[in-house]
């Protein structure tokens, strides 16, 4: 059985970060930045809610990729401990968006981090 994807809501996690982004432009007159929504009306401020709910797809299923994958080194190296796991992912992340292969912003990558920890 399948839901048209206008039935299926997904929920994003309540800890998902999501910036509000404000900004002027530089003239005579103050200019406030705006866009269009899906809807058509001008908003301000930040990520509509499509815009967070796909960043959430994103980073909550890279966080579930790199959990399976960090539970799965464990068991393999006992000897590693969670902190070293999570330092690994960290530094795996990070090493990803400084060469431009990933966009997750830093609170996205804490907060896949905190989802990779609860997972071991």
């Amino acid at each position: 059985m399948s839901l048209a994807p206008s039935t299926y809501k997904r929920t994003i996690h309540p800890d998902f970060p999501h910036e509000t982004i404000l900004g002027t432009v530089a003239g005579v007159q103050p200019k406030v930045l705006v866009r269009r929504d899906d809807d058509g009306n001008y908003v301000t401020g930040g990520p509509t809610l499509a815009d967070v709910l796909e960043r959430f797809e994103v980073c909550d299923d890279l966080a579930e990729q790199l959990g399976i994958y960090a539970l799965r080194k464990k068991r393999e190296n006992p000897e590693w401990t969670t902190e070293f796991n999570i330092e690994r992912t960290r530094k795996a992340i990070a090493d990803k968006v400084d060469s431009g292969k990933w966009t997750v912003s830093a609170d996205e990558q804490k907060w896949i981090l905190d989802r990779v920890r609860e997972s071991l």
